[in-house]
């Protein structure tokens, strides 16, 4: 297959409950993305030390997953209270394989965060009602920081980083 989950153990029902995810379509590419490179490998992390050590450190307190695109890389962690359930997991998944298949698609073009960001959280039906009040809110009490400032720095804090990606995505 073209998506590989690995998982320990006490992971199997999990990890069959998300794998689904990694099938399906992305739209605006083409149907056979996951099939234009090597196979995508998806890390269940069992605990936050691991999750740490897999991802480098580079997830933020409120991460919920990272892709690392051009490894063809997607560490995920597998634990409460990062994790809530399996439904929120599948969307992560999806979030990040959107942004490993964006990547293959795209090739060595640079694209804006934003952008990519955008992308991934559409794909992965991020954008829901609750979602829209809460860039409604941002507008209105001028908590939503500009698209171009998207580009240069990404927020740190969860609910700014949250709008962030709301906006892109919108």
């Amino acid at each position: 297959d073209d998506v590989v989950v690995r998982f320990l153990p006490d992971q199997e029902s999990l990890a069959r409950a998300i794998l689904p995810q990694a099938v399906q379509p992305f739209p605006g590419l083409p149907s056979n993305i996951h099939a234009r490179g090597s196979e995508v490998t998806v890390l269940l992390a069992p605990d936050e030390r691991t999750f740490a050590d897999w991802t480098g450190g580079l997830a933020p307190e409120w991460g919920a997953g990272v892709a690392f695109p051009r490894l063809e890389r997607i560490v995920l962690p597998a634990y409460a209270p990062r994790v809530r359930s399996p439904a929120e997991l599948r969307r992560t998944l999806r979030h990040e394989l959107a942004h490993v298949a964006l990547q293959r698609h795209l090739g060595e073009a640079q694209v804006p965060r934003w952008f990519t960001e955008g992308y991934a959280t559409w794909t992965a039906g991020q954008l829901d009602q609750e979602a829209d009040w809460l860039l409604r809110v941002a507008f209105l009490t001028g908590r939503a920081p500009p698209l171009d400032s998207l580009d240069l720095l990404w927020p740190t804090g969860a609910t700014d980083a949250r709008i962030a990606y709301l906006l892109s995505a919108s």
